[in-house]
């Protein structure tokens, strides 16, 4: 089975734990109908740097977003643990989620409103548009080419139809 990033529609990237969980949609076609299915990948492995290179630069969009100062100091205390999306067409945007240690040393949940994509409040919706498609690019990569933090860790064997319609994956010895 091809899998295509036409078809392919990332709902959230997690990382938790120093493991990344995508949850998404796949269309399908190789029915009579076409139908979307929803997926979690639940056997999480760390992500890859360009993931989590991302996920750094979300933070000083939190930051802005909060009207904090987005000195090293402060991005440092902010960990962007999650990006959803919501909405439709014009009304598409996505929400960032993590957690921001206080002064104390104690980690309090953060997250912004709705960023609309369409929409030109704050002046960064253009930028944050642009990381979260190479957020949507590494998952798809991450789940259906097998890009990990550890490249060698799993290998792709020949394409086997297994049960979800995955590539079947085998430990390298």
């Amino acid at each position: 089975m091809n899998f295509t990033k036409e078809n392919f529609e990332l709902i959230a990237m997690t990382i938790k734990n120093g493991k990344c969980l995508p949850k998404y949609n796949y269309k399908h076609s190789d029915t009579a109908e076409k139908e979307t299915r929803e997926y979690i990948v639940k056997v999480p492995v760390a992500p890859h740097p360009d993931l989590q290179g991302l996920f750094l630069q979300l933070r000083e969009y939190v930051a802005k977003d909060h009207y904090m100062e987005t000195d090293i100091d402060t991005l440092e205390r902010i960990e962007i643990t999650q990006v959803l999306t919501a909405g439709k067409d014009e009304n598409k945007g996505i929400k960032i989620l993590g957690t921001l240690t206080t002064l104390h040393d104690t980690n309090v949940p953060i997250q912004t409103g709705l960023i609309r994509f369409e929409e030109d409040i704050s002046g960064f919706e253009g930028d944050l548009e642009t990381i979260f498609e190479a957020i949507e690019n590494e998952a798809f990569l991450y789940i259906f080419k097998n890009k990990s933090a550890q490249p060698n860790l799993f290998e792709v064997q020949d394409v086997e139809v297994i049960g979800s319609g995955f590539p079947q994956m085998s430990k390298v010895v």
